[in-house]
Formats: structure tokens, C-alpha cells, sequence
């Protein structure tokens, strides 16, 4: 690979190895108008978010050579570890006795440096001339705005994009070795097809990084828009507080927004980006392993249940668990989340189109990659069935609860508007599953639109549903009383509730709450339980100053570990939007998560 050393496209050391510290400066929330485009590399594939309207020049620069195809064939000719990954300025093939060939560029173009070189994003190389860029650019592989970020150093280097998909890939191949074949190419990523005892000549393709296709796929907006009109949403906090939103967005395409413990504003991961493509036919559920502290999603897709895990570097890696368990039949309703209080292992819950209800669970082992393993139990052709217990017709959604005595169950509403439990609990002698009728126990009124269910820290269960008469049921258990219903709305002279509306959550100082949409004013009200208060009832636009936009469709409520409350809504123009307490001041805010959120 002699050859290299005489394709140089300029001389010396530029200035993009030598720079000084400068003032961070911030990166935008997402347009939904910014251009997306795919590169697919030796090592997986790689999505990039381009800011279209903050360094127009640079991207439409980029995008010519992107459009042309003058990408395709090339390879990674630059790798620091820790810095950067460099590419886009030279194509290689094996056979050609020249060697490396420079990609014909375009004349330079103008700097546009605005924003930071931070970790994940991508940005144009050039010499110490500020206005001298042009086909080269560089991946970000740590937050390197004290080196590259200061305007007295060619200007500062133009950051016009970020990986919002397949991070991981740059990071894998950031971790290879390197050749020194001399100016431009002394640090130059090799793969294990390089043989180092005995250097060959010509370096085959095998032993590069390519990029073998460069190519714009649309915008980012499709990923950013909730677009199921009656969303299921998936909510998990974070041992620090920092929050996890999942929901389906335009063609089904899963998203996690994540929120930090005391930020304003959101990032979003677009789950359909990662490993493997995935169109949604299911919720996304989220959750926090209390094992590791590490964050998790699953949908179910016509290929199977995907698990994703977030990385260290905050990326997410997918598995598909139908492929790795024999036998696990398609989950055809939503998909519910628990977490057993006794030992932390995970069990999602599901129905198959036949209504058989099942479960996937973890093993309490880990797989070969080290990760935890899985298996499935379908509780209808075997708990139930054992038990000569019927599997309950169910219908919408499910919900799911735990008990701090290892309790769990799932929960929803038949036909007629009964309520029943399909429940496992350590005292049971047989150690199956079983189900009960809870309307029929506590004489509860039938329930229409669904039930949502807490569990308070002293192990009190409560199912809550909106009867026939709008007005707000709660049916509730203690080993003293046995199961009891009470009407909140008449009892306590509350509004009627959208019967597809409510969610519930309950505080760490165990307050009670159930959520919903004011029946007629479409207006979001919460009746809340402390043991100094009794029940009461709010509207919350009325704590928010300037009021707030009222969602449209089904909530979904969670609390904090320091005691925040979030609960999230769609409105109808497709809008993501979030109620927020704020426990440290009692406040209430509103955030609009479209117009707050970037993709990372």
C-alpha cells in the first residue's frame, strides 16, 4: 500500500490535529424537515441527522457527494483513538496498481462553524485555511470542543450532522488496531484480514474499513411524531431520576425520548435505526433493570419481540427473542411491563391472537453474550389450564402490578365490563398461575375503556375504571377488608372521566393518583389520596401558569424516585406532550416533547 503515501491532498500537519480549549457551545433540539441519510459500512450501518438549516452550505455540500455516489467504495483512512474517525477522501481497490485514489472534490467551501464538536457528531476536515473544506469529514469520538472548537484554529471545524443510529458500529470500529503506510495514511483502522507478522502488498479490501453505500433516506421528522391515534405509552425513571418515554411513531417506528433528572429538554433514540430494522405492531414498554440500573425497551414486530438495551455510550443494542426462544408464539395485543419485588426479575406480558395470555420472562441466568437470558410461559395452555381455571376474555389492553410480597399480575376487562387478575403468587401451593373475577368478588359496577391498577407501599391493590355513568370507580384490597369498590366521582363530587383516558401512579410518600380527561371539558384532572387529605380532585391546567394544551387521547402517569410527577399525552394534531410536577418547588409545568427534543 506504498501507493498511499503519494495521494495526499495537502502537506504538513493541518490544523485539525493541533487546536486549543473554547467555550462549549450547545446542539439543537431536531427539525423534523432535517435530512436523515444512511451509510452502510464494512461494520454494520450508520444514520445520520444533517442540519439542514443551521450549516446549509456544508450540508448541501456533503449531500452532493452523497447523491453522487463519490462515497461509495471508500474507506476510513484516519482513526485516533479517543478523537476522531476519519473518511470521505480516498477510494481503494486491491486490483488497481495505483493504489488509493483521491474522491474528486468539489471547489472548498465557506466555514460554518456554529456548533460543538461533541461526542456522536460528524463534522468536515480541512487544512489551516478555515474556508478550505471539502470532502473529508470526521466523527466526533468523545466531546472534543477543547480542541477543535476554538475560531483561532482554522476557524473552528463546521459540525453539521450527528449519529442518531448505529453509534455502536463507530465505536466498534474505533476500537481497531492501526497501520502507519505514511502522510495522509499513518493512522489508518485495519480489520483481523491484516496480517501484521507479515505485511502484505498490495493490502487487501478485506483488511480496510468501506463505506459501501452512502444515501439519503428522508428527514427525521417521521421518527420524531407519535402517530398511533390511541398511543399506549412506555414510562421508566432512572435510579437518578432522568426519565424514559416510549412511543410509536410515523410507520410504527419505535422511540425512546429520554429526559434528564434536571433537564428541560429531551434526546430521542430512534429504535428503528439500531441493529435490527423493526416496524412496530405493538407498544414500546420501557423499564430500568433493578439489577444492573440499566435501561430497556420491547415491542413486538412482525418479526418477532425485540429487546433493546442501552449501551454504556447510550445507544441502543437489539435482540430478537422470539429467535432465541424455542416456541414463543406472536404477542398480538399490547405489550404490559412488571418487575418482581422480591428478586428483580422482568416478565412482559402479552396475549396471542388467540387470547391465550403468555408471558416472557427472565431466566435468572444471563446468555452467551452476557446478557440476561429469556424464556416464555403461556399461562393459559398451562397454569390455567392445570388449575381447570378459565383463561378471562379479554379485551383492549392489559395491565400489569406487582406486590412487595412477589405478586404478580395481570389485569383487564372482559366483555361484559368485569374486571379479572390472572395472578401468581409465591404462597401458592401449587405454584401456577391462576385467575379470578374481581367484579364478581367485590360486586363492582361494570368498567368501560380499561382499567389501570397501583399497589400502594403498604401492599394495597387498586383497580380504577370509568363505569357506564362516567363517573370514576375504584375497586380496592387489603388482607383486612378483602376487595371493596367505592364511586370517587359521586362520593366525592368530582367530574366525570374519559373512559379510554386514565392512567394511575402512586408517590413515594405513598399519594394515590389516577389521571384523566374531564369528560366534557377535555380539560386534565387528577384525583389524588394523601392520608392527611382524603381524596380530591384538580384540574391541572389551572396550576400552570398560562394554562396548558390538554392531550386528546389515553395518559400515561409515572412517579419519580425524588418525587416528580410526569404524565404524558398526545394531542390531536399528533403532538407529544408531558404534565410535569416538579416536587422540590409544588409546581406544575407543561413541555410540548416535539419541540423540545434532539436526536442523539
Amino acid at each position: 500500500m506504498t501507493q498511499l503515501a503519494q495521494q495526499s491532498r495537502f502537506g504538513g500537519e493541518s490544523a485539525f490535529e493541533a487546536l486549543e480549549p473554547r467555550q462549549l457551545l450547545s446542539l439543537p433540539v431536531s427539525d423534523p424537515g432535517n435530512t436523515l441519510v444512511q451509510v452502510d459500512t464494512s461494520f454494520g450501518t450508520v444514520f445520520i441527522e444533517l442540519f439542514d438549516t443551521i450549516t446549509p452550505v456544508t450540508v448541501n455540500n456533503f449531500l452532493n457527494y452523497v447523491n453522487r455516489g463519490d462515497y461509495d467504495g471508500s474507506f476510513f483512512h484516519r482513526l485516533v483513538p479517543g478523537f476522531v474517525l476519519q473518511g470521505g477522501g480516498f477510494t481503494y481497490d486491491e486490483s488497481d496498481p495505483d493504489g488509493a485514489q483521491d474522491i474528486p472534490s468539489d471547489p472548498p467551501i465557506v466555514n460554518e462553524f456554529l456548533l460543538p464538536n461533541i461526542e456522536r457528531t460528524i463534522a468536515m476536515a480541512k487544512t489551516a485555511d478555515p474556508d478550505s473544506a471539502t470532502s473529508q469529514f470526521f466523527f466526533n469520538l468523545d466531546d472534543n470542543t477543547g480542541t477543535l472548537d476554538d475560531p483561532a484554529n482554522s476557524g473552528g471545524f463546521t459540525v453539521f450532522g450527528r449519529v442518531v443510529g448505529g453509534w455502536d458500529v463507530v465505536l466498534e470500529i474505533s476500537e481497531l488496531q492501526r497501520v502507519n503506510f505514511g502522510s495522509p495514511f499513518g493512522e489508518v483502522p485495519v480489520t483481523e484480514a491484516y496480517d501484521f507478522a507479515n505485511p502484505p502488498d498490495p493490502v487487501p479490501d478485506a483488511a480496510l474499513v468501506f463505506v459501501s453505500q452512502a444515501r439519503v433516506i428522508g428527514t427525521v421528522g417521521p421518527y420524531l411524531n407519535a402517530l398511533n391515534p390511541s398511543p399506549i405509552i412506555g414510562l421508566a425513571t432512572q435510579p437518578d431520576g432522568s426519565l424514559l418515554v416510549g412511543v410509536r411513531g410515523e410507520n410504527a417506528s419505535p422511540v425512546v425520548y429520554e429526559r434528564g433528572a434536571d433537564a428541560d429538554s429531551y434526546t430521542a433514540s430512534l429504535l428503528a435505526l439500531q441493529t435490527v430494522p423493526v416496524n412496530a405492531t405493538s407498544n414500546i414498554v420501557n423499564w430500568v433493570d433493578p439489577k444492573n440500573d440499566r435501561a430497556y425497551a420491547a415491542v413486538s414486530t412482525a418479526n418477532g419481540l425485540v429487546l433493546y438495551t442501552q449501551t454504556d455510550s447510550g445507544s441502543w443494542a437489539a435482540r430478537n427473542l422470539t429467535s432465541e426462544i424455542p416456541g414463543l408464539p406472536p404477542l398480538s395485543s399490547n405489550l404490559s411491563v412488571m418487575i418482581d419485588e422480591t428478586n428483580g426479575r422482568v416478565y412482559l406480558a402479552g396475549m396471542t391472537a388467540s387470547g391465550a395470555v403468555v408471558t416472557v420472562q427472565q431466566t435468572g441466568g444471563v446468555n452467551q453474550g452476557g446478557g440476561f437470558a429469556w424464556t416464555f410461559r403461556n399461562l393459559s395452555a398451562g397454569d390455567l389450564a392445570v388449575n381447570q381455571v378459565g383463561t378471562p376474555a379479554f379485551i383492549g389492553e392489559l395491565t400489569t402490578y406487582t406486590t412487595p410480597w412477589g405478586g404478580l399480575n395481570i389485569t383487564g376487562v372482559d366483555n361484559n365490563g368485569d374486571m379479572h387478575v390472572v395472578w401468581f403468587a409465591p404462597q401458592l401451593e401449587n405454584g401456577l398461575w391462576t385467575a379470578n373475577n374481581i367484579s364478581e368478588i367485590s360486586g363492582a359496577d361494570p368498567i368501560i375503556g380499561g382499567v389501570t391498577a397501583f399497589v400502594t407501599p403498604w401492599g394495597a391493590i387498586n383497580l380504577a375504571g370509568i363505569r357506564a355513568d362516567g363517573s370514576l370507580g375504584v375497586t380496592w384490597w387489603t388482607p383486612d377488608f378483602g376487595w371493596i369498590t367505592n364511586d370517587l366521582t359521586s362520593e366525592y363530587s368530582g367530574p366525570q372521566l374519559d373512559p379510554v383516558s386514565i392512567t394511575s401512579y402512586v408517590t413515594e410518600w405513598g399519594g394515590q393518583n389516577i389521571a384523566g380527561l374531564d369528560a366534557v371539558t377535555g380539560e386534565l384532572v387528577v384525583y389524588w389520596w394523601t392520608g392527611s387529605t382524603g381524596w380530591v380532585h384538580n384540574t391541572i391546567a389551572d396550576f400552570i401558569q398560562g394554562g396548558a394544551e390538554a392531550p386528546t387521547y389515553r395518559l400515561t402517569g409515572i412517579a419519580a424516585g425524588n418525587g416528580d410527577v410526569s404524565i404524558f399525552g398526545v394531542t390531536g394534531d399528533q403532538r407529544v406532550i408531558e404534565y410535569n410536577w416538579v416536587n422540590a418547588d409544588d409546581t406544575w409545568r407543561a413541555f410540548d416533547l416535539s419541540a423540545l427534543t434532539r436526536l442523539v
